[in-house]
């Protein structure tokens, strides 16, 4: 039980539940989300089962998933978890959908799908087949739009989601919204702001990817004021359709940071096909590979080398964004789950090193970047190799002089790692 008059409560949402649904179990869970949400309140939790919902069974194109303040929204269960942790949101596919009139036919579809509202949560959902067309605001933000609050979207899918004037999937309008492990494909925005538009807003952007968005200025993403920080995301094969900047449009006083991202193949009718910064508006990189290069710290203008774009966007063993972004600035994990590296990777998917694996060190090396995994692209000092290696792993190091520290640190040894051998005498070519 819990202290005070107010017992806090976890509401249940299945589709197929055919007991009381009452929304008090898994076996007599609601069958429509936007009945949950009229019953939880502020602090309480609602769990949604693998399937579609609609905003409403009715056709009016107005009404959308409208969350309340401090309510935690989550999907992707099969209907059976007693714990949050045992979902599975990427098999148990949670779909918000606003095709709510003639089906497949988007000229009735919601104008929104989701309305945000501040310290809420929603974690684990499709959001798809927005349709804002209409008047203001109802032709921004056609997956989701957010005015005035601070909430948290995770693990979410924003797709196939339309505006016919700013941010096809997400609208953020004087908002600070953090935004982790989200992907964004196939939305539009007529104006810009395909993925994402940000208006005197400054979202937290980590481990996400969009692809294949399209916008008339700022294929992916369109900021108009704010500083947004965006972090090991991927930006991929978006496009500007009517101006400038497939990949980040700024604009009037826009000062976004990006750190350890990919921004690859984007493309704009007007130049300028990965970055644009317009009035007063400066963004800074560092640690990322832009294609065409972008000045900033650990920068690298070379193919990311994905696995199979633009389907797979994980890096292959050879991709220059391994073992190449900013340690101190990178999210404990990636989009997958898998725990990102001491030395970790551009992007939102972290390489996963088969083991056990050779490292190289080469102090020789003058190729970038130095990812460990080849001699072309060797360390340049045995540190680095060992910070990585794990148990069963080889470290190759070519003829050179090696110093456990770079900055004059007297108290640092090179530390042996249990199961790691460590080999010198090479050259910096052989293979056996």
């Amino acid at each position: 039980y819990d202290i005070g008059a107010y017992e806090y409560r976890n509401w249940y949402v299945d589709q197929a539940a055919v007991g009381a649904n009452n929304g008090t179990s898994w076996a007599d869970a609601f069958t429509s989300l936007y009945v949950a949400i009229a019953e939880a309140s502020d602090g309480e939790q609602i769990w949604v089962a693998a399937g579609t919902y609609r905003p409403t069974t009715g056709t009016n194109r107005g009404v959308s998933f409208w969350l309340k303040p401090g309510l935690q929204i989550y999907g992707g269960f099969n209907g059976t978890e007693n714990d949050l942790s045992l979902r599975d949101w990427k098999t148990n596919e949670t779909i918000l959908c606003g095709d709510i009139g003639v089906m497949s036919n988007p000229n009735d579809n919601s104008y929104h799908v989701v309305v945000g509202a501040s310290n809420a949560v929603l974690d684990g959902f499709v959001i798809q087949n927005g349709y804002a067309d209409g008047s203001n605001p109802q032709n921004h933000g056609g997956g989701m739009y957010n005015n005035g609050v601070t909430m948290t979207i995770a693990n979410c899918v924003f797709r196939y989601n339309y505006a016919n004037s700013l941010g096809g999937g997400i609208m953020n309008d004087g908002s600070f919204p953090t935004i982790t492990n989200c992907s964004f494909y196939d939305n539009t925005a007529v104006t810009g702001g395909g993925g994402m538009f940000n208006n005197s807003s400054s979202p937290t952007l980590t481990n996400c990817w969009f692809r294949s968005n399209a916008g008339g200025a700022g294929g992916a993403i369109r900021n108009e004021g704010g500083s947004p920080i965006i972090t090991n995301c991927t930006i991929y094969l978006n496009s500007a359709t009517g101006w400038k900047a497939g990949g980040i449009f700024n604009d009037n006083w826009s000062t976004p940071t990006v750190s350890n991202c990919i921004i690859w193949d984007n493309s704009a009718v007007g130049g300028d096909d990965a970055i644009y910064n317009g009035a007063n508006s400066g963004v800074t990189v560092e640690y990322s590979v832009v294609q065409g290069g972008w000045t900033g710290t650990g920068n690298y203008g070379n193919n990311p080398q994905f696995i199979n774009a633009p389907v797979d966007l994980r890096l292959t063993a050879s991709s220059p964004c391994i073992n190449t972004a900013y340690g101190a600035g990178a999210p404990a994990d990636d989009i997958d789950g898998n725990t990102r590296d001491a030395l970790p990777d551009m992007g939102a998917f972290e390489f996963q090193v088969a083991h056990p694996a050779i490292w190289y060190v080469n102090a020789s090396n003058s190729s970038n970047p130095n990812t460990g995994l080849s001699w072309a692209y060797a360390f340049t000092n045995l540190q680095s190799a060992l910070a990585l290696a794990g148990a069963g792993d080889e470290i190759w190091v070519a003829a050179g002089t090696y110093k456990p520290s770079q900055n004059g640190d007297r108290t640092a040894p090179f530390v042996m790692k249990s199961d790691v051998d460590i080999y010198g005498g090479f050259n910096g070519s052989e293979t056996l």
